[in-house]
């Protein structure tokens, strides 16, 4: 168990712990690698922290929070300073001021050596690790820089414990969905934009009090200025008058106490046109209050805040509440009473801050637990997980979200719940509860409960009061069905037919309700367009009209061989050979414009033997073709000129190949030989020794009685030394394509097995 006050002593702006050593003393513990560890912190020290500090003890740890900023700040690069104090946006004279404001004016030659750099001044100033380390802690001090450093493991006693068990189980909080919690997300990547100022103006509510630094000016008769610190009592003293209390009022009220204070000092004092001296008086520095962030939060500490600050401001400077701390009770306790309880949804959900009050020296800002939280998707405006108050229902989570999307489905919210304890039983711990939201009362809210898992679902698919009109018509889909409305009706609202329309028939399919079965119905279209018979459409009717073309058979050739893309095409009247070589891409290298043939099938009807007839074919160079003897070709009398033949539907035309141009025909070699691999065969007569010649010959290794010639799977027997012995003989065989020769290694050793006193392997 962690003890609850050792996470509070982790502030924002330190990366130190506040430890015990052997000797009982308290001592700061820097790791090399910027991380504390902290052994174990006394009790006692928690209860100073938790439950209010005498004042010196509290000077003591701002004395040690502060030099635990300057050794943080001393693990940044010059680079790295220069990048943070470019991206606060903030101008030199503006944090000049802000220095000086605070009592830190010493820094102000390092803040112009920083801002040299950042300008890109020739000659900057020099710096030094001290310096720069002073100005961090400064500027960390003021809430202007973040050093986003925190330990990374502590122990207490004798138990360690890592920091990351402190992590919060996403999937847990998240319900196993990728949901958030709502509202986290506005306190990550704070940057300075969310700081109160503590310069320029304050509110005409402010009150002062000890810290604050009152400037009085007298003009006319005398000329005076003076600086007044207000007290720890609360008071200032101003010279020739006294002792003023200050403590709890506003700028316009101590104005008002002050005329008869100084009028009976100064007689030029009056209120009216008659005064002839003037005083005025504002405010210079503005004092710093700590309040303490503890419960559920991300970054629980002590805190430096702003005059002006409020509990948004704390909870900002915190990283508000944790994935577990409650959105919607953030209480404020002064002097131990409970002064304030703040609703983080009334600022998000309506920007509505007029809740949030200003913070004062010593507050206690409390984050408890979350209540119960739902989370809720699907058709809502913005999905996530949310904490909802006792009294709030289904109504007011729906309202979080930012209301149902346009595609809801008010009828059907399903409810995903874990059943609490008291009302589970063996089998039934897990439940779906579906919601009507038309008749839910929404004066007495329905209740949810924690980990409900809400899902609003989308509006059915189905369409009603449409019709639907596909085919020959200008536009198809789907139409709106109106009272009265005919095929004729819905055909002229789609811009009429098209060309192709088949004007013979239109259907007409109708919806049987009883089974959801379909009744054909037709009609035709007369001269005019005029639709008969017209009936009356209903709803889920569905109206199509035909195409001529594609209920004529289509007509086509087919143009193969020897072409680059080969292919059926349609048939056009008037097409020639000659055209449907063009259509196929023209010629390949390989074909022979000299031998093309065209097949046509014969269309009697009574069964012949003959079913198709050939005709020759030839070109004369109008296709450019590689055939290099084409200009000395002399067609015989059977062939015709590919340019003057006109093709019919469903011709075939084939250009042949070539006859040298035949495919390699490749024989593959492997084994014991010189060069394995595949081989082309070059003559129709090669052998297997010819091959193994080609190949570089056999290795040593080589079984010369093993050689193997495989031809469609098959084995042929091959006595490859009588081969060698007689290459002319029938031993040689010829090779074909696609065959296969293997040359195994020679295995010396021999297997003696069968009939003899013990079986054995002998060497040969």
């Amino acid at each position: 168990m962690i003890l609850l006050g050792a996470i509070i002593l982790d502030t924002k702006d330190t990366d130190g712990w506040l430890v015990q050593d052997d000797k009982g003393e308290v001592d700061c513990h820097m790791m090399t690698d910027s991380r504390v560890l902290a052994r174990w912190v006394p009790i006692g020290l928690l209860l100073v922290v938790l439950f209010g500090a005498t004042s010196s003890n509290l000077v003591g740890q701002d004395v040690v929070q502060r030099e635990l900023s300057r050794l943080a700040g001393q693990q940044l690069t010059e680079d790295e300073i220069v990048s943070r104090i470019s991206s606060l946006g903030l101008s030199r004279n503006d944090l000049a001021t802000r220095l000086e404001a605070l009592g830190h004016g010493e820094m102000l030659p390092t803040l112009d050596a920083y801002f040299d750099r950042i300008e890109g001044a020739a000659n900057p100033q020099a710096l030094t690790d001290q310096r720069s380390a002073d100005l961090v802690a400064a500027l960390s001090e003021m809430g202007l820089i973040n050093l986003e450093m925190a330990p990374q493991e502590f122990e207490f006693g004798l138990d360690s414990l890592r920091l990351d068990s402190l992590a919060l189980d996403d999937d847990l909080i998240s319900r196993d969905s990728v949901l958030t919690v709502f509202g986290r997300s506005i306190f990550e990547n704070i940057t300075n934009q969310f700081q109160p100022l503590s310069f320029g103006p304050v509110d005409p509510g402010y009150l002062l009090g000890p810290g604050d630094q009152i400037q009085l000016f007298l003009t006319g008769e005398i000329e005076l200025a003076y600086n007044l610190d207000v007290t720890r009592e609360g008071f200032v003293v101003i010279p020739d008058v006294g002792q003023v209390s200050v403590n709890g009022l506003t700028l316009d009220a101590l104005r008002e106490s002050l005329y008869p204070r100084l009028s009976s000092v100064y007689s030029g004092v009056q209120r009216g046109p008659e005064a002839t001296t003037r005083f005025h008086v504002s405010l210079g520095r503005l004092r710093t209050s700590q309040v303490f962030l503890i419960g559920e939060i991300s970054r629980p500490g002590a805190y430096q805040m702003g005059p002006a600050a409020t509990v948004f401001n704390a909870l900002y400077s915190a990283d508000g509440p944790s994935e577990e701390g409650s959105m919607r009770s953030i209480q404020v306790r002064r002097a131990g009473k409970l002064i304030g309880e703040l609703d983080v949804y009334d600022y998000l959900l309506q920007g509505d801050a007029s809740k949030d009050f200003r913070l004062e020296q010593g507050d206690f800002v409390f984050v408890p637990l979350s209540g119960p939280q739902i989370s809720i998707e699907g058709e809502v405006k913005r999905s996530a997980i949310y904490e909802i108050k006792t009294g709030e229902g289904l109504l007011d989570l729906i309202e979080y979200s930012g209301g149902l999307s346009a595609s809801a489905s008010s009828s059907k919210v399903q409810i995903d719940r874990i059943l609490p304890v008291n009302q589970r039983s063996p089998g039934r711990e897990r439940i779906l509860v579906d919601v009507d939201l038309e008749n839910l009362d929404p004066d007495e809210p329905f209740a949810l409960y924690d980990g409900d898992r809400v899902f609003v679902e989308p509006v059915l698919e189905e369409r009603v009061g449409r019709v639907s009109l596909e085919g020959q018509v200008q536009r198809e889909g789907d139409y709106q069905l109106y009272e009265g409305m005919t095929i004729e009706e819905l055909v002229r609202r789609s811009g009429g037919l098209r060309r192709d329309a088949f004007e013979a028939v239109v259907h007409l399919e109708r919806m049987q309700l009883s089974d959801s079965s379909y009744v054909l119905y037709q009609s035709r279209v007369s001269e005019g367009g005029r639709i008969n018979p017209n009936p009356l459409l209903q709803d889920f009717d569905r109206v199509t009209v035909f195409s001529n073309s594609a209920l004529r058979s289509r007509s086509a050739v087919f143009i193969g061989g020897e072409v680059k893309e080969p292919s059926t095409y349609d048939f056009r009247e008037g097409m020639t050979v000659q055209d449907a070589v063009l259509l196929g891409g023209g010629f390949t290298s390989n074909a022979d414009p000299t031998h093309v043939e065209v097949i046509r099938r014969r269309d009697d009807v009574a069964l012949a033997e003959v079913i198709s007839d050939v005709m020759k074919v030839h070109f004369e160079g109008f296709i450019p073709s590689e055939y290099g003897q084409l200009s000395d070709f002399v067609p015989d009398g059977t062939s015709q000129l590919a340019s003057a033949v006109e093709l019919k539907a469903n011709d075939r035309v084939f250009v042949r190949r070539m006859q040298n141009r035949r495919s390699f025909e490749d024989i593959a070699v492997a084994g014991e030989i010189i060069r394995p691999g595949l081989y082309p065969r070059v003559s129709r007569v090669e052998t297997v020794v010819d091959i193994i010649e080609r190949a570089g010959g056999l290795t040593n290794q080589a079984d010369i009685a093993g050689v193997q010639l495989t031809r469609d799977d098959l084995t042929l027997g091959l006595d490859f030394q009588a081969a060698i012995g007689n290459p002319q003989g029938p031993d040689n065989l010829s090779v074909f394509p696609g065959d296969s020769i293997y040359i195994p290694e020679s295995n010396p050793i021999v297997t003696i097995r069968g009939a003899v006193e013990f079986e054995s392997r002998s060497r040969w």
